[in-house]
């Protein structure tokens, strides 16, 4: 397991990388770009998903938005965001519909279909 200030990240599953970021967590660019180099350290150029745990983050901004939508390296086949509340909700549906990610990106509130899902892109990958 590898700790950032803002999240925990661990292999969830063999090609899937679970990213659970903090109760409470305000996240900001520089907290973002930590994370995204600390999975990618972690995983290298090996083929991966990334499982976001979403649930108890308070806020996101904009520049940690854009942070996280510029993740395009070749070994991400995708990201699944587990949300919980409508605010996360209306969080997520603002992240996907403005910062345009550059890979798959959808939320979910079921961590079995999240994880389906990630493996379906492993498969068409």
């Amino acid at each position: 397991m590898v700790e950032t200030r803002a999240a925990e990240i661990s292999t969830y599953q063999e090609g899937i990388v679970l990213i659970r970021i903090r109760d409470g967590a305000r996240l900001e660019a520089d907290e973002a770009l930590e994370i995204v180099e600390a999975t990618t350290g972690m995983v290298g150029r090996e083929q991966h998903g990334n499982l976001v745990d979403a649930r108890g983050m308070l806020y996101i901004s904009r520049e940690a938005r854009q942070v996280l939508a510029r993740q395009d390296r070749t070994s991400l086949c995708g990201v699944a965001i587990l949300v919980a509340s409508t605010l996360q909700r209306t969080m997520a549906n603002l992240y996907l519909g403005v910062a345009r990610p550059a890979v798959p990106t959808r939320m979910f509130g079921n961590e079995h279909e999240a994880v389906a899902w990630l493996r379906g892109l492993q498969q068409r990958a």
